[in-house]
């Protein structure tokens, strides 16, 4: 919204753990698929062929992705355990090569990083009061025996690095991206063991809200 409404209307901002740069968890589910009506992976080879199919077919699928200009190298998505090849982020184009996706690869060009938040003409120009979760193993990769849709996902062999429980620390730490804000203030709370679903609703987070709430806002010129 223009710089005038935001002056207007907005009294600052709290993304509470916001994916802006996507995550590591959906490479993986482009081959194992997953159940959105409780988070669980299919079961037998039928399901997650259709539905590892279904996300590949969805452009939300690639914005929720990790971002590779966000990520880079820093994990691993996909281990193709026939091959020993590792992808991280960054190779998304040789994984969908490798896996003989074409049309995957011409949806991820387009709409991978599709939230831009992280260049200056992004930023948010208002009071930020950003909220993340961390200590938690969290999910962002998986080993699989081949890169074909319809790999049935086994507990042993997933990959984790620190997180909220859904999301990781890249993704909950990308918004620092924001303290380069010239004017607005920027402050980034680590909740230590609270996971992600149960942000929203932790009592000590509201507090905040509320205390926000009665801070004025910076009083920053246009441009600032």
């Amino acid at each position: 919204m223009p710089r005038a409404w935001r002056d207007t209307y907005i009294q600052g901002f709290t993304p509470i753990a916001g994916n802006f740069p996507g995550q590591g968890l959906l490479y993986p589910v482009l081959f194992t698929g997953l159940d959105i009506q409780d988070f669980g992976y299919p079961t037998t080879k039928e399901n997650a062929e259709s539905s590892a199919r279904l996300y590949r077919s969805a452009p939300s699928s690639y914005m929720s992705a990790s971002d590779p200009r966000i990520f880079k190298n820093r994990e691993v998505v996909v281990q193709d355990t026939s091959t020993g090849r590792s992808y991280t982020p960054r190779d998304y184009p040789e994984l969908f090569a490798d896996a003989g996706m074409p049309t995957a690869r011409e949806i991820t060009d387009h709409y991978i990083g599709f939230v831009h938040f992280a260049d200056a003409r992004s930023f948010p120009d208002v009071d930020v009061y950003a909220e993340r979760g961390s200590g938690l193993p969290t999910v962002v990769g998986a080993r699989l025996p081949n890169l074909s849709a319809g790999q049935i996902a086994q507990s042993g062999r997933f990959l984790y690095r620190d997180g909220d429980g859904n999301q990781e620390d890249i993704t909950n730490e990308a918004v620092l991206a924001w303290r380069a804000m010239a004017c607005h203030r920027f402050g980034l709370t680590d909740n230590p063991g609270v996971d992600h679903f149960s942000l929203p609703g932790d009592r000590h987070l509201l507090d905040r809200l509320l205390a926000h709430l009665a801070q004025p806002r910076s009083d920053c010129p246009a441009g600032g």
